[in-house]
């Protein structure tokens, strides 16, 4: 995506709107403007198809000529649909559309070009944009990277998951052992005491016979 803006005017509104194109570009907005950024002999409906695909935002301006133009319609409603920020400046009062009416526009009904107050309103909303745009293209500039890292975090955790596991299993192994260690000696004390009785037994039985004889 480029960093462009694009103007979205009604040719009617052209003298206003090349003047405020200039301001804007003597501030440092990178303004896209058909009437300036369209080579001779480029296809028209592509050049601006693709100045408006490429554009971080819209600079809408509103006019009653604008609001009814079809070709302006498509324009914001396509960077609407986008998820482009749109900035609608309003340039004569008019019906503002259904769709628009939650977005915070700029008047300039009550202020002309030279109002650097209302010229600045503009220029910060836009590069605003801009810098943001900017600093998420940064931040994804390296998927690669963030996969490696996370595959080398899921090895990682995958490694500790394997020695716990391995802990647990000498561990029980150990435990069985113990116990069958325990067991072992258990039944060799039995059998210990079983003789010692055995003999005990067989000694007062003799005695006892030997007597009764």
């Amino acid at each position: 995506m480029g960093d462009h803006v694009f103007i979205c005017y009604s040719r009617k509104d052209e003298d206003f709107v090349l003047e405020l194109a200039k301001n804007l570009k003597n501030q440092g907005v990178p303004v896209w403007l058909d009437q300036w950024d369209i080579p001779s002999g480029a296809n028209w409906n592509r050049a601006i198809e693709a100045a408006l695909n490429e554009c971080t935002s819209l600079l809408l301006v509103l006019s009653p000529s604008s609001v009814e133009s079809d070709d302006v319609q498509s324009e914001w409603l396509i960077a609407l649909d986008e998820e482009k920020v749109v900035v609608p400046v309003l340039y004569r009062s008019c019906k503002i559309p259904f769709r628009l009416k939650s977005i915070q526009y700029i008047d300039f009904t009550l202020h002309n070009l030279d109002d650097k107050w209302s010229l600045e309103m503009v220029s910060n909303a836009l590069k605003t944009v801009i810098v943001r745009k900017q600093v998420l293209g940064e931040t994804h500039k390296f998927p690669d990277e963030v996969v490696h890292q996370n595959q080398n975090n899921r090895n990682i955790s995958s490694l500790n998951s394997s020695i716990k596991m391995s802990a647990v299993i000498d561990k029980t192994t150990e435990t069985k052992y113990d116990i069958n260690k325990l067991a072992s000696r258990n039944d060799k004390m039995f059998m210990t005491r079983l003789i010692i009785i055995l003999i005990f037994t067989f000694i007062f039985l003799y005695f006892i016979l030997s007597g009764y004889y």
